[in-house]
């Protein structure tokens, strides 16, 4: 028998070409689907992956397996370092190690890294081309790092001779790199000078403490949680 969801035009085809009435339902299914604007967020990748970064927020020993096969980015005193990109001269680019070479790297510096490394923070974005790749951001502090003989100037350029990557300013940093790397670097900036500046509770004046993926603080006295402030940003009418 025809399908009755099809076009006349179809219909006729369907009389004179028999053999292909399975290809056609076929077909109606896969239309159907694409109509289906569930499975967009069923299927969505970048939804998977936000829900699987949350699930590393809410949970300590889930975002703990995670820091061993994760990526991360440096930065120095809430200076990024960058290198040269490949893709397009003159810009740069965020540098990404494994955990196995940033705890040899900060050995050869005479930095702790069991010490160093809980201090990072979870990132939301995504390595493209490795999505199973979870990415984190970690600040190496000249003023808190004890037992260190050098001076701040000094150790900078071991930092940068030891990763193969410049200590670039924020300011200056933001106009030499791409939109993705962009973003990346403002959220991972202001995530750590937000755990670095709020170190004591509102509430009672106790000190806190991060959790592992970064995403709140939490208060050992009054056991209060504190988020990151979000700001939204709206573009005002009149060009304003």
């Amino acid at each position: 028998n025809p399908c009755p969801t099809l076009h006349p035009n179809m219909l006729c085809f369907q009389r004179r070409f028999p053999y292909f009435h399975g290809s056609l339902r076929a077909l109606i299914r896969v239309r159907k689907l694409v109509n289906d604007k569930y499975l967009y967020r069923r299927t969505s990748t970048y939804v998977n992956n936000t829900r699987a970064v949350q699930a590393l927020k809410e949970n300590d020993d889930r975002c703990k397996d995670a820091l061993e096969n994760g990526a991360f980015t440096l930065l120095y005193d809430f200076k990024p370092l960058l290198v040269k990109s490949t893709e397009r001269r003159g810009l740069l680019k965020i540098p990404w190690w494994s955990a196995n070479d940033l705890v040899q790297q900060l050995s050869k510096l005479q930095m702790d890294p069991e010490a160093i490394l809980p201090q990072c923070v979870l990132l939301n974005g995504w390595n493209e081309q490795h999505t199973s790749t979870i990415r984190f951001a970690l600040n190496i502090s000249s003023k808190k790092i004890s037992g260190m003989k050098d001076e701040p100037s000094d150790l900078q350029t071991q930092v940068e001779e030891s990763f193969g990557a410049v200590v670039t300013s924020m300011r200056k940093a933001m106009f030499v790199v791409s939109l993705k790397d962009g973003k990346l670097m403002s959220q991972a900036h202001s995530l750590l000078a937000w755990h670095t500046s709020h170190q004591f509770c509102s509430q009672c004046g106790g000190n806190t403490v991060k959790n592992l993926a970064g995403s709140k603080r939490r208060c050992t006295a009054c056991k209060a949680e504190h988020y990151p402030h979000v700001s939204v940003w709206r573009r005002q009418s009149g060009g304003r």
